[in-house]
């Protein structure tokens, strides 16, 4: 029993130490080496405590204890979390009331003069700047004095308590002394006794009133006691209001897998129900259920913590969920697990919607650049079967043949047409437009376009705002959400309703619509729905209908909802989907309100007439096909041709011929020196020299790439008259304006 006392109040200061040294989450990080140095400085300080206690100096053991957790909170405090702001400061807290429980009043009060100079100094120090906190917390002036305050208040009542039980153990030492006197003196004599039984009685009387404070103040004890445990009943409400209002699972589970607490209903069953079944239970998915158990017995045997990502669907949705499995530990023994888990469904949704933006955006580039590339073959083809019809007699009966291949030609033109509005690179002519006058003037056209047991209905809102874009890529996108919706209906009885109406974007909303391939506005819009009755698709097909050349129909193409959205996006668009097998399927169509009207280039312009003849045109193509057959058809026209395959050797030619050349016709893209490049050179030359710019990309593609110069364009593939009309109207403009920039 002499030694239980000793050893109890050492383990005591371990186990305090221990749990003071255990960092919150937020700090872990933060401190993990000073830790390590701070529990082997711990641990070596408890043995030689524990060597002393053995010689009989318990009080240089428990002095020796408190002055390393002293040293320790102190260099947790100034090294690691270098603010007042951490969870060990408390440790300076019960550092005082252990000094008095095992030392007395002297030493207590020196350790809380410690402390309160200790508190001063690293408040100074960070003040100064010396240290200064990684979570970027800094310690307050108030901060400070209510850190001294309950330094202070914690020694003065304490050292007034430490000071009333000395006194009454000083007053018990001496009745026990008058105790013993009586004893000796009723030994000695018997005639006394009387006398000493009067005095005991006066004694004991005294004694009396001595328990009877001494339970006033048992009760007063009780009390306060009764208070503390009020307290942290309320702190532990506090607790569990805070852990049941958070967005996040918690759940704490023993070692066996049983949970002792839940803060929130999972799948239909309540929290209290909850209550001592296996933590499986949770996952309804099998496979989750076997990670659950996996990673349960991982971290017990490691104590790390381990995170892993679960999926719930509920309906037609899924959940994503993140969860943490970690350990609660008391004296480094595993004791529960602690699972948390965060709903991620919104991240996921935006990771999904990323990889989809860049899916078709890469599409995208190749849909553009493959459009580029045939738009060059089919200027070769149209060329060549141009030169041919202009050199076959009217009545050649090979004639009709070419005609045909010039309107295969034309139809081949309309699909890299599609391939460039799916690019997003389609755009042609600007206006403003009003959606419901365009769909009630092309009623009757989309009517016709799709089978007659489909009904066609439209509900249009009364004083629909203007957008700005173009009206026959809208009437194409509109033509082809009908026709696929025609085709989901298939040969049975069905309806299509096309609605358009105002819609208040906001910022929550950004994310249901991800297949614009950028990030919508909050704002305005104007929303056009086209909804089916049709057999409606599953999530499979549903993330697959815009990719290129995908389709569900035997002789489709897949290239009328890949095109629809390159014009949605075109347009600054949003466009969304909705649709469930059997029940049919919605498009949901975002396009920008214009404030102000925009105001359209004008197209008219006055007919050139002055005839043309003998004028030197150099022409810079590095398509050899491209170039002699566009060369061969200037030079039927009348004009005087010389040609280049690259940008120097046009450069060249130009330097060498500059005053007798009138017209540049310049391909945009070539190897070695591209159409940009060549253009700046001639500028340089002669600012004033006509140039012709032509490219299989999309006009508005190509100009603004150059539009700080005075150039012309003629998209690829062009036919004879596109060609001939639009190098007469250079020409004719350059001679009558003398050496003016043209701007075609």
């Amino acid at each position: 029993m002499r030694w239980f006392i000793p050893y109890l109040l050492v383990i005591l200061a371990l186990v305090i130490g221990v749990m003071f040294l255990i960092p919150t989450q937020e700090w872990q990080s933060q401190i993990n080496d000073a830790i390590f140095v701070a529990n082997f400085v711990m641990i070596f300080t408890i043995l030689v405590a524990l060597f002393i206690v053995q010689r009989g100096y318990v009080k240089v053991a428990a002095l020796t204890v408190l002055l390393m957790l002293f040293g320790i909170a102190t260099y947790l405090t100034v090294v690691s979390f270098q603010t007042l702001h951490n969870p060990d400061i408390v440790i300076y807290l019960i550092l005082i009331p252990l000094a008095g429980l095992l030392l007395g009043k002297r030493p207590m009060i020196g350790f809380a003069i410690m402390a309160f100079c200790a508190v001063l100094i690293i408040a100074y120090l960070e003040w100064q700047g010396y240290i200064a906190s990684p979570l970027g917390q800094q310690t307050s002036v108030n901060d400070l004095v209510i850190m001294l305050l309950a330094i202070t208040f914690n020694t003065v009542f304490l050292n007034a308590a430490i000071g009333r039980a000395e006194a009454k153990t000083e007053e018990t030492r001496r009745s026990t002394a008058e105790l013993s006197i009586v004893n000796q003196e009723l030994a000695h004599s018997q005639a006394e006794l009387q006398q000493a039984r009067d005095k005991l009685e006066i004694r004991v009387s005294e004694r009396t009133e001595e328990l009877r404070l001494a339970n006033s103040q048992l009760q007063a004890e009780i009390e306060q006691r009764q208070r503390l445990f009020d307290a942290l009943h309320k702190s532990e409400a506090n607790w569990r209001s805070l852990v049941t209002n958070v967005p996040e699972l918690i759940a704490t589970i023993q070692t066996d897998g049983l949970i002792s607490f839940i803060n929130r209903p999972v799948d239909g069953q309540s929290a209290a129900a909850l209550i001592g079944k296996h933590a499986q239970e949770l996952y309804a998915q099998p496979q989750y259920q076997a990670v659950f158990e996996q990673s349960m017995q991982q971290v017990i045997a490691t104590g790390k913590m381990i995170t892993y990502e679960s999926e719930i669907e509920v309906g037609e949705k899924t959940f994503w969920y993140l969860n943490r499995l970690g350990t609660i530990q008391q004296a480094e023994r595993v004791e529960a697990l602690i699972l948390i888990s965060t709903d991620i469904t919104e991240q996921k949704q935006t990771e999904v919607a990323m990889h989809r933006m860049q899916k078709m955006e890469s599409l995208g580039v190749l849909a553009g650049g493959v459009a580029h590339d045939f738009n060059n073959l089919l200027t070769v083809i149209s060329a060549q079967q141009s030169l041919a019809l202009l050199k076959l007699p009217a009545n050649d009966p090979l004639r009709r043949h070419l005609q045909k291949t010039m309107k295969a030609v034309a139809r081949a033109t309309e699909l890299t047409h599609q391939m460039l509005n799916y690019a997003g690179r389609g755009k042609s002519e600007q206006k403003m437009i009003n959606l419901n006058e365009l769909v009630a003037d092309n009623i009757h056209l989309f009517s016709a376009s799709i089978p007659k047991n489909v009904r066609l209905s439209t509900t249009l809102a009364d004083k629909l705002p203007l957008l700005y874009g173009d009206q026959g890529q809208l009437q194409q996108l509109i033509m082809n959400l009908l026709l696929n919706s025609a085709d989901a209906i298939g040969g049975e009885a069905g309806e299509v309703k096309i609605t358009t109406r105002r819609h208040e974007l906001r910022p929550a909303e950004q994310s249901a619509w991800p297949w614009a391939g950028q990030a919508l506005k909050p704002g305005p819009y104007i929303l056009l729905e086209v909804q089916d009755t049709g057999c409606g698709m599953d999530a499979t097909t549903l993330a697959k209908i815009f990719d290129p050349f995908f389709t569900t129909k035997f002789t489709g193409r897949g290239l009328g909802l890949a095109s629809a959205i390159g014009i949605v996006s075109a347009h600054q668009g949003g466009l969304h989907v909705e649709s469930t097998p059997g029940q049919g399927t919605t498009f949901f169509i975002l396009l920008p309100i214009v404030d102000e009207p925009v105001s359209a280039p004008d197209a008219t312009a006055s007919p050139i007439t002055t005839s043309l003849h003998g004028e030197l045109v150099l022409l810079i193509d590095d398509e050899e096909d491209i170039c002699e057959a566009t060369a061969e058809i200037l030079t039927t026209a009348g004009l005087n041709v010389i040609m280049a395959y690259d940008g120097p050797t046009g450069l060249a030619k130009f330097r060498k011929q500059q005053t007798t050349i009138k017209l540049i016709i310049l391909d945009l893209s070539m190897p070695i020196m591209n159409g940009e490049a060549v253009l700046q050179e001639i500028r340089k030359l002669d600012p004033a020299m006509p140039v012709l710019l032509t490219s299989g990309y999309d006009e508005y593609e190509v100009m603004d790439r150059v539009q700080e110069y005075a150039v012309g364009f003629i998209a690829k593939p062009y036919t004879v008259d596109m060609l001939l009309q639009t190098v007469h109207q250079q020409l004719a403009q350059a001679l009558g304006q003398k050496n003016a920039l043209v701007i075609a």
